[in-house]
Order: structure tokens, then C-alpha cells, then sequence
């Protein structure tokens, strides 16, 4: 997924859980770019969405059901819930679709839980739903491959999203050589204070 998000300069949009309850209803059927204003047909601005399987998913515990095409549709097309087709599939896999897509979880009628994990991608020029500059702890940076610091947003495209004429990463240090600074000089000052007083 990572070259494949990379070969399209994509940048993590968001990343959570989810957990359809038994006797939970199917969710509204939506698209994960539906935020965005451009009419549809539009060309991809969210990029793809990956959803992985923690168990299995089964038409009866809630897959997540997916509209074939719909990224090809007009605004003033909708899905009804006869044309979606639920994507059943073991644990421990993932599943891939457009963010154009119309899609939504379906109810789960069984006994047991639906667990997911879903990862959201879009151009590097869209404000993502998560803001994972912010999100990631900054002391472990040095920890991360370039091509995931990419993904996160750690980069610029085209010079957008640039830090003081910077990348968001370069400025991430910039930042952080600041505040160490200014916590010494506190730190200083709040001693000569002390002694001072003695």
C-alpha cells in the first residue's frame, strides 16, 4: 500500500477503528470525498480508501457494502440498497476502493462484533481529515522512512504546505531546537531567580 500511495504522491487523510455492534443498522451510504465540493464525475481528489479486516467480514455481521462504478455518477445520482454488493472477505485482509465510491457498512444481524480498520488517502493538496503533522509524536521522526514521512505530510508538493520556505519536517526541528532553547533559558532564569533570593 505504501508504493502504492507513494506512485500516486498521496498523503494520509486519516486512520481510526471501527466496530459495527451486533444489531447495529447499516450505515448511510456515502463517499469518503463527499466533503469535497467539485461536481461529480470529478477526477479523484481523494485517492483510496483501504479498509483491513481485523475478523471476517460476512454479509451478516455488517461488510462494508460498495455501489460497482458509482465513481462514474453524476451529483444527482444515488445509490438505493439494491445495487450495493457487500464485500465478504476473510480476516487479515484488505480491501481497496476509490473514495468516489458509494459505500457504507451494512447492518450487522449477527452475534458478534465487526472489527475494522480503515486508512484514508488524498492528494498532498487537500487538507486531510487528520492533521498528522500535528498527530505524530515529533521525537520519533527520526524513526520514520522518508516515503512514510511523505504519506503523513512530512514533505511539500509543489512547494505547498511549506514551514518558514521549509519543509513541514525541517520546520518540525526548527521548532523543536526552539523550544529546547527557550526551556534552558527558563530554566536559567527561574535559578538566578532562586539564588537571588537566598
Amino acid at each position: 500500500m505504501l508504493e502504492l500511495t507513494t506512485k500516486l504522491e498521496a498523503t494520509n487523510a486519516g486512520f481510526h477503528s471501527v466496530v459495527i455492534q451486533p444489531a447495529e443498522k447499516a450505515q448511510i451510504l456515502h463517499t469518503d470525498d463527499g466533503l469535497i465540493p467539485p461536481p461529480r464525475p470529478c477526477p479523484l481528489i481523494g485517492v483510496v480508501s483501504a479498509m483491513v479486516a481485523l475478523v471476517g467480514f460476512t454479509a451478516d455481521n455488517g461488510a462494508t457494502v460498495l455501489a460497482p462504478v458509482s465513481h462514474l455518477w453524476d451529483d444527482a445520482r444515488k445509490p438505493i440498497r439494491e445495487e450495493v454488493i457487500p464485500a465478504v472477505v476473510p480476516a487479515r485482509s484488505m480491501i481497496y476502493f476509490l473514495n468516489t465510491i458509494w459505500h457504507g457498512s451494512g447492518a450487522n444481524t449477527s452475534r458478534n462484533e465487526r472489527k475494522g480498520l480503515i486508512v484514508l488517502y488524498c492528494q498532498p493538496w487537500v487538507r486531510t481529515f487528520r492533521n498528522m503533522t500535528v498527530a505524530v509524536d515529533w521525537e520519533n521522526l527520526d524513526a520514520i522512512s522518508i516515503n512514510m514521512l511523505k504519506l503523513l505530510g512530512f514533505s511539500t508538493h509543489n512547494f505547498m504546505g511549506y514551514v518558514d520556505g521549509r519543509s513541514p519536517r525541517a520546520g518540525v526541528d526548527v521548532r523543536k531546537k526552539r523550544l529546547l532553547e527557550g526551556a534552558k533559558k527558563h530554566n536559567e532564569q527561574t535559578q538566578e531567580s532562586y539564588i537571588s533570593k537566598l
